[in-house]
């Protein structure tokens, strides 16, 4: 889970209670709220568990910081319990680590004030450089640097390479990088200073690395461990043979998570894909070295379902999951929780490997519930299946160990995908509501010579009439699937229309199809009607052999209700 850094800054005119709450931070620093002194943990009791990075006290002012779960909400408790341990005036930075930004707060007596009311602190020139930074004033940091500003200071605890690189500053950090900050200093952070050396050391990036990883001081069994700096380095294969060279080097060790630092994630080679994207050039130096694939202890559902997704290295099977008791519904991701089989239909189908793993997933009983309903089923799989664009923008999309998809060859996917559906109770008389347009030869967009037509009315008549009917590259599927609908209970005799507009506020699902249209026959629809008569109607106009089969399986269905 993604954290937030709250840094304080309390002024207050009792010396004695402010020493007191600093004496506090100080036992604090560096534990979680379980082993903090009981008045702190009184302050900041419903937090799930904070840490205290830092703390600090210079004449009347306090600071400290605390890094607290993204959950933990900062209340009026909170800013009162500062107050009666002596904080006349409160400012508080919030950094929050799940979006990026940045909000600053300022309190007197228990309410908000604005900016101004805040007394200027009592600062050394170190932490007036790390004001910029917490205020974001990049550009004036960079300028004090250039200008000779102590660049090494080590304020609240941390260098300020170390602040400027978890607040995401990049101007801030090139600015030191380029004043040639001690490296060696942030050894304790190496994580956070390996991703923005990477991201903003530019052409100096080799060399500032060689400087991490031949450190004397540095613990180079500890660097391999380093998720970032791993990640890091194998930008620079010969880098990563040079830390793997070192005495106490373990080539195969467990890595530790950098979002989860209290638990690891295998060794290199196994977070190949994720890592290095299994190139050449790093797996050959990793050959050379004697690596192994070597998984952690345990892994969560979570994690073994993510590796599955992505492909990588030594993932289980969708049948060694279940096996082994894997929760198939287990959501992924913390910022977006979905399920593993939610996420294979989010992107337009370009590989076979979507629809095949999904098809796995339902055989296997993963729940399709999510899709069950009309909206998310048109939007994330009617969409996913017909809608022509999408397929023409991911056309030169790369497959990775899949082949591309091919209507005449793999169309038994898109039926058994539905029939999986329709096992778990998809409602085969949904009323889909859908703005169906030709696609233009170029695949660029809407060909708008051609009406668009607005169908209002059931599943059954949008795939026999329009996504499978005449003319569109999905014909040849255009039978199963209504054969599969029928079978499921869908109603021919069902009316469904085409309007001119949708009401207000109505959902109308925009798909584009491919195919082989004269203006005439695209537009060669009643307004009303049921499915049954719509293709008795077409069938009387211009006989077509899919369309009687269709009229015969829909007559045989009527006729046994």
């Amino acid at each position: 889970m993604s954290s937030n850094i709250l840094t304080f800054t309390c002024v207050g005119v009792d010396a004695l209670k402010l020493s007191t709450l600093h004496d506090h931070l100080q036992l604090a620093v560096g534990k979680f709220a379980d082993q903090w002194p009981a008045p702190l943990q009184d302050c900041f009791d419903d937090w799930e568990n904070p840490f205290v990075a830092s703390t600090s006290l210079r004449g009347e002012t306090l600071r400290f910081v605390i890094d607290s779960s993204s959950g933990d909400e900062l209340e009026k408790t909170h800013i009162q319990a500062l107050h009666d341990a002596g904080a006349t005036h409160i400012r508080v930075r919030i950094w929050y680590g799940q979006v990026g930004e940045t909000r600053t707060l300022h309190y007197q007596g228990g309410k908000k004030v604005s900016a101004k009311a805040f007394p200027v602190p009592t600062l050394t020139q170190e932490e007036q450089l790390l004001e910029l930074l917490l205020e974001g004033k990049e550009a004036a940091f960079a300028k004090a640097i250039k200008g000779g500003a102590p660049k090494d200071a080590v304020v609240d605890g941390a260098p300020l390479l170390v602040h400027a690189a978890k607040a995401r500053l990049g101007k801030a950090v090139s600015a030191l990088l380029s004043a040639g900050v001690d490296l060696i200093a942030c050894l304790a952070w190496v994580d956070e200073i390996a991703e923005v050396i990477d991201g903003y050391g530019g052409k100096n990036t080799p060399a500032l690395l060689r400087t991490l990883i031949e450190a004397p001081q540095a613990d180079p069994a500890a660097l391999w461990r380093s998720e970032w700096l791993l990640r890091a380095l194998c930008e620079h294969p010969e880098l990563l043979a040079v830390l793997a060279s070192r005495e106490g080097v373990d080539v195969n060790a467990q890595i530790r998570w950098a979002l989860h630092p209290e638990q690891v994630r295998g060794s290199l080679l196994f977070n190949s894909v994720n890592f290095f994207k299994d190139r050449p050039d790093v797996l050959a130096v990793l050959e050379t070295l004697g690596a192994r694939s070597v998984a952690p202890p345990t892994m969560s559902d979570q994690r073994r379902l993510e590796r599955m997704y992505w492909q990588e290295r030594d993932a289980d099977t969708v049948a060694k999951l279940v096996a082994a008791g894997v929760d198939l519904d287990t959501p992924l991701w913390d910022d977006r929780p979905n399920s593993l089989l939610r996420n294979v239909l989010r992107h337009p189908m370009v590989g076979c490997r979507p629809l095949t793993l999904a098809n796995e997933l339902l055989a296997s009983g993963a729940s399709a519930a999510f899709w069950m309903a009309p909206d998310i089923f048109q939007r994330e799989v009617l969409k996913s299946l017909f809608d022509a664009q999408d397929l023409e923008l991911m056309a030169n999309f790369p497959l990775r160990d899949d082949r591309p998809f091919v209507l005449a060859r793999d169309s038994k996917l898109i039926v058994d995908f539905m029939a999986g559906l329709l096992a778990q109770g998809l409602d085969a008389n949904m009323t889909v509501r859908l703005c169906v347009s030709r696609l233009t030869g170029s695949g660029s967009g809407p060909d708008f010579r051609y009406t668009r037509l607005r169908w209002r009315g059931p599943l059954l008549g949008a795939v026999a009439l329009l996504l499978c009917g005449r003319g569109t590259e999905m014909r040849s599927i255009c039978l199963p699937l209504v054969e599969l609908l029928l079978r499921h209970g869908a109603n021919p005799d069902a009316e469904g229309e085409l309007v001119d507009n949708m009401m207000k506020g109505e959902i109308c699902w925009d798909v584009d199809l491919r195919g082989d249209w004269t203006r005439e026959a695209w537009e060669n629809h009643a307004a009303t009607g049921t499915v049954l008569e719509r293709l008795r109607q077409r069938q009387a106009q211009a006989p077509d052999e899919v369309d009687a089969a269709l009229l015969a399986m829909m007559e045989k269905a009527v006729a046994s209700r």
